[in-house]
């Protein structure tokens, strides 16, 4: 298993007169071998 992230930046928003831009977030990219598998609860 791999695990790699990669930082996103946020988007530019406007609302009317004021200019501002969506939160920045963490994106992750989990890449299993045949074998692994991932369980849900």
């Amino acid at each position: 298993m791999a695990v790699r992230t990669q930082k996103r930046q946020g988007k530019p928003r406007r609302h009317k007169n004021r200019q501002g831009h969506t939160k920045s977030w963490k994106k992750a990219v989990v890449k299993l071998h045949e074998e692994d598998h991932i369980t849900f609860f």
